[in-house]
């Protein structure tokens, strides 16, 4: 994905995804996941990397979650 289709927030910045267990035993429903990083100042829903990663190789580019059929404005609290 080019960066002009985040930038511009067209649709195509965002994609769909399932998290999908494999190889676990039956009797796990559910899995837990953590995301680490600092709140974007412009849009506190966004998690960017944390400031102290110096492996990043951005600060400007953030990720969220939302549900499937809901507009731009319901991102999940992280």
């Amino acid at each position: 994905m080019g960066l002009d289709k985040i930038a511009n927030k067209t649709t195509e910045s965002q994609a769909d995804f399932k998290l999908v267990a494999s190889g676990c035993s039956s009797g796990i429903s559910w899995i837990d996941t953590t995301l680490t990083g600092n709140a974007s100042s412009s849009s506190p829903k966004l998690i960017i990397p944390q400031s102290g990663d110096s492996s990043s190789t951005t600060s400007n580019i953030g990720m969220g979650f939302k549900k499937r059929t809901t507009d731009d404005a319901t991102f999940l609290k992280t």
